[in-house]
C-alpha cells in the first residue's frame, strides 16, 4: 500500500494537537466552586484566557494550597500550546515539587518536554508516571500517542496492546492498535482486528466504515461494500458510508446503484449544510475552494463526488444541472472551482483567464480523481 502524504506540520504543533485530545480523556475532575476565574483556568478555551486566569490564581495569597498544582500545570499546558517552554515546564516543576506522585503531571510535562523536541525527558516522565501507577491505562494510551506522533509505530502498538490486555472492553485501545498496525503495513491483521472490533462493538457504524475503507484500499470491494452498508443500516445518516458506497458499486460498475448512492450522499450533504452551516460551509472550502453556494447545492456536490472518484462524465452532468439551476452567480462559484485549473491563473496572470470553461473543468476532474485517497493505499 502506498503511503499518503499529509500537509506538511512540525512535529511541534503535532504534538499538541495529539495531545489535547489525549489529555482531554485523560483529565482529572476537580470542583473548584463557582469561581469565574478558576473556571476559566481549568476549563479548556483560549491559551492566553487560560493563562491569565491561572496567574490569577497562583498569585492570589488566598489560593488554597491544595489547589495550587492543578493551577500550575494548567497553565504550564496552556503556555506550552503558546510554544513558551520555559515558563511551562517551571510550572510543571513547581506543581511536581507540590504533588511528585500525582501521575497526571509527568504525562503533561512529558507532552510538553515531547513538543519542546526532548524526547528523552518526555520519555523519563512517562517511565515516572508509569512508576507510580504501571496500570494506568491512560497514561499507557497517552505514550502511544506520543509514540504516534514520532511515527515510532512499532513502540504505539507495544503500548495499545498492553492498554487492550488491561482492559479489553476499551475501544480506544483497540483502534490504537488497529491504526498502529495500518501504519506498519500489517493490513491483513488490521483487517482481522477491524473485523473484531465491529463484532465486539456492533452498534459503532464508524468502526464499520473504517473496516470497508480498509477493505477498499486492498481492493476486497465486494467485502468493502459489504461494511458500508452495514454502517449505513446502522446509520441511515452516515454520508461517508453512503459515498463510498457509491464510489465502490461504480467501480465494479454498478452504475445505477452507484449513482443513487452518490445522489443521497449529495442529498444529504446538501440538507445538512442547511442545518449544520458552519461545518459544512467549512468542508466546502476544503474541497472545492469556495466559502458559499448558490443554486441547487444538491448538483454541485454530484458534481464533485464524481470527480473526486473518477467519474468524468457524470461530473460533467452534474455540474451542469448545477449551472442550469444557479444561473449567473452558480456560474461564478463554479469559476472559483476552477480558477486554480484555467492555463491562465495567478500572479504572472494580470487577472486573464485565457482558456474556456470546459477545458479548465477536465482539467479540474483529472487532477481532482488522482487525489482520491482510498485509492493512494
Amino acid at each position: 500500500m502506498k503511503s499518503v502524504k499529509l500537509p506538511p506540520m512540525t512535529i511541534r504543533r503535532l504534538s499538541f494537537l495529539l495531545s489535547i485530545i489525549a489529555i482531554g480523556l485523560a483529565s482529572v475532575s476537580l470542583y473548584i466552586g463557582p469561581d469565574t476565574t478558576a473556571l476559566t483556568c481549568v476549563n479548556r478555551g483560549k491559551s492566553s484566557g487560560i493563562l491569565s486566569a491561572c496567574t490569577a490564581l497562583i498569585e492570589n495569597p488566598d489560593t488554597e494550597p491544595d489547589e495550587l498544582p492543578v493551577y500550575l500545570y494548567k497553565r504550564a499546558w496552556a503556555a506550552g500550546r503558546m510554544d513558551d517552554f520555559e515558563m511551562a515546564l517551571a510550572d510543571m516543576n513547581r506543581a511536581l515539587e507540590l504533588r511528585p506522585n500525582t501521575p497526571l503531571i509527568w504525562v503533561y510535562r512529558a507532552f510538553i518536554n515531547n513538543a519542546k523536541g526532548d524526547f528523552f525527558a518526555a520519555d523519563a516522565d512517562f517511565d515516572q508516571a508509569l512508576a507510580l501507577a504501571p496500570e494506568n491505562l491512560f497514561t499507557i494510551m497517552d505514550r502511544a500517542v506520543i509514540y504516534t506522533g514520532r511515527r515510532a509505530y512499532e513502540d504505539a502498538l507495544r503500548d495499545y496492546e498492553r492498554a487492550s490486555e488491561i482492559d479489553p472492553e476499551s475501544k480506544r485501545a483497540a483502534i490504537g492498535v488497529i491504526n498502529s498496525l495500518e501504519k506498519l503495513g500489517a493490513f491483513d491483521q488490521a483487517i482481522e482486528r477491524r473485523i473484531a472490533a465491529a463484532t465486539q462493538w456492533p452498534e459503532d457504524a464508524d468502526l464499520l466504515y473504517n473496516l470497508g475503507s480498509l477493505q477498499y484500499g486492498t481492493q476486497d470491494y465486494r467485502a468493502a461494500i459489504s461494511s458500508f452498508e452495514a454502517a449505513a443500516r446502522l446509520d441511515p445518516d452516515h454520508e461517508l458510508s453512503l459515498f463510498l458506497l457509491g464510489a465502490t458499486n461504480l467501480r465494479l460498475g454498478n452504475i445505477s446503484l452507484g449513482k443513487s448512492y452518490i445522489e443521497q450522499f449529495a442529498a444529504q450533504f446538501a440538507q445538512s449544510m442547511e442545518t449544520d452551516g458552519g461545518l459544512y460551509r467549512r468542508a466546502i472550502a476544503l474541497i472545492a475552494n469556495v466559502t458559499q453556494l448558490a443554486g441547487n447545492t444538491e448538483f454541485f456536490f454530484r458534481g464533485a463526488s464524481y470527480a473526486v472518484i473518477g467519474q468524468p462524465e457524470l461530473s460533467r452532468a452534474a455540474f451542469q444541472r448545477y449551472l442550469e439551476s444557479g444561473g449567473r452567480n452558480a456560474m461564478l462559484i463554479m469559476q472559483d472551482l476552477l480558477a486554480p485549473y484555467y492555463e491562465c491563473a495567478g500572479a504572472n496572470c494580470d487577472g486573464r483567464i485565457d482558456e474556456g470553461y470546459e477545458a479548465a473543468l477536465n482539467r479540474y476532474i483529472d487532477a481532482t480523481a488522482n487525489e482520491f485517497l482510498l485509492d493512494k493505499y
